[in-house]
């Protein structure tokens, strides 16, 4: 069974953000990823984030990009990663594709 934890909509309930929570990829990472890019697929949207304790990364799938974040820079100010959503690729400031943070995201 795949599944995505947070469909994030606006008023007009045209979906911005597709998020997935889990504590660690070590053990589930192909089903999280999987689920993640289903539906994306399924929602048009090309930018997926998963919310872990203290993994980040990023990868490129046919359905878009998925965006690893630690989940207390998500907390922090998690709208600065919904923020033209589709226009913004997560890269970290050393190009070695370890962090995804709002402030190293760059605009396509």
């Amino acid at each position: 069974m795949n599944e995505t934890d947070f469909v994030v909509s606006n008023i007009s309930q045209n979906v911005k953000a597709l998020v997935q929570v889990t504590y660690s990829l070590a053990e589930n990472r192909e089903r999280k990823i999987r689920g993640l890019r289903k539906a994306m697929a399924a929602t048009g949207v090309r930018k997926g984030i998963i919310v872990t304790m203290d993994e980040e990364g990023e990868a490129e799938y046919d359905e878009g990009l998925v965006c690893v974040v630690r989940g207390w820079r998500f907390t922090i100010k998690p709208e600065s990663y919904f923020l033209q959503y589709e226009n913004y690729s997560c890269q970290s400031e050393n190009n070695s594709g370890d962090a995804c943070t709002p402030g190293d995201c760059n605009q396509k």
